[in-house]
């Protein structure tokens, strides 16, 4: 297993494909993680900046684990 990049265009697109999988739009996402949807736009096209907490409360929402995130194979 190889641990992405935080800067990783596949990071990206599985965050932004993790959000619409859990049937969020970007605006109902960031209410629920108490966050502005535009920060929420920041940390899916820039997810380097995202902190540690953010990464761990959107496993959570959007269901999925953080491996599913930075691993692969």
């Amino acid at each position: 297993m190889v641990l992405r990049s935080l800067g990783d265009d596949k990071l990206t697109m599985t965050i932004k494909a993790a959000r619409v999988n859990a049937g969020l739009t970007q605006k109902e996402a960031a209410e629920k993680l108490g966050i502005s949807y535009q920060t929420l736009s920041r940390y899916e096209n820039n997810p380097g900046r995202m902190p540690v907490k953010m990464v761990l409360d959107m496993c959570d929402l959007y269901h999925i684990n953080v491996d599913s995130l930075f691993l692969h194979h």
